[in-house]
Parts: structure tokens; C-alpha cells; sequence
């Protein structure tokens, strides 16, 4: 369904331990998922194909935009950042092919707007993302206490984030 109005935004923090969430443009979290994973001669990937299938899945018959974490590979080896380079390039592919309207975004961006206190140095980013997330979607509070589920803090924040910053009055779903 294309329109001029957008109903979601949807948030993604790429990588192995990242995730995926859907917020509607009120602001309410409608949804958030483990990115899918494969493993690839011993090593773990992003699924592009079951990637894809989410995506299209929560965002059929929606208008939508989606924000993705804009994340470098510095710091990493040369294979490591070869395959983090791959798969950040099929995040992208899969959400541009379904979704015109993609944004990226670095972290301290949506850091800067999303956290209530964001030169707090008493606690590290991903204590931060957890304590926002929990505060803004009391649902994900039990989902955050375990540090597998870091991602699911990241991706409600950065679609959170997407929805403050691209959703504008003018492309907010007409009730």
C-alpha cells in the first residue's frame, strides 16, 4: 500500500546480536525480534532470506520507513569486516527494496535524542539503551534483563528515533 501517510517505522540494529522493531507512528511498540541468524561454514550471519521475510511480513499493507544503525567495521580483521561489509549490505539491499523511504543513522544521532541524559558517564551506552527502552516500552523491561536482548533496547530506540525525526505531521497516517 503506498500512501503519503506512514503507519510504522521500523528500527534495526544490524549485526549478530541485534534486532528488529516495529513502532507505530504514535510512537507505541508494536513489535520486536532477534535478527535471524544462520550459521555459514562454522561462522554466524545475518539471514537475508528469513531478514527479508520479516520485514515484508510486518510491513504488508503498511506505509512505512525504516531506520537502520549506520555501524562501521573499525576495529575489526580484515575477514570479520568483509563479512560485517556483506551483511550490512543485505540489510540494506532487503530494506530498500521494500521500503523507499531508508534512513541511516550513527549512533550518538539517535543516542543524543533518545537518551533523557546523553553526557550521563555513570552508566555505558548499552546500560543507557536498556534503561530508556524500559522506561518508553515498559513491555521490553523483563526482555532487557537478559544480555542476549541488548539488540531488542537498541532497535525499539532507533525506530523510536525514526519516528521523533522522519515522521512528520504532514506523513502521519490521517485516524
Amino acid at each position: 500500500m503506498q500512501s503519503n501517510s506512514v503507519e510504522i517505522c521500523v528500527g534495526i540494529d544490524p549485526g549478530i546480536q541485534g534486532a528488529i522493531a516495529f513502532v507505530d507512528w504514535r510512537g507505541a511498540l508494536l513489535k520486536t525480534l532477534p535478527m535471524p541468524i544462520i550459521k555459514v561454514d562454522k561462522r554466524s550471519e545475518v539471514d537475508p532470506i528469513a531478514f527479508e521475510f520479516i520485514l515484508e511480513r510486518n510491513m504488508r499493507d503498511k506505509s512505512a520507513i525504516v531506520v537502520v544503525e549506520k555501524v562501521t567495521a573499525f576495529g575489526m580483521g580484515l575477514t570479520s569486516a568483509f563479512t560485517w561489509g556483506k551483511q550490512l549490505g543485505a540489510i540494506h539491499a532487503i530494506a530498500r527494496l521494500l521500503c523507499k523511504d531508508v534512513h541511516r543513522v550513527r549512533p550518538q544521532e539517535w543516542q543524543a535524542v533518545m537518551f533523557s541524559d546523553p553526557k550521563d558517564r555513570s552508566l555505558n551506552t548499552k546500560q543507557k539503551a536498556n534503561r530508556e527502552a524500559a522506561h518508553l516500552f515498559p513491555q521490553l523491561k523483563e526482555t532487557l534483563k537478559l544480555k542476549k536482548n541488548q539488540g531488542y533496547a537498541d532497535a525499539a530506540l532507533i525506530a523510536a528515533f525514526g519516528v521523533v525525526q522522519f515522521i512528520t505531521p504532514q506523513t502521519r497516517k490521517k485516524q
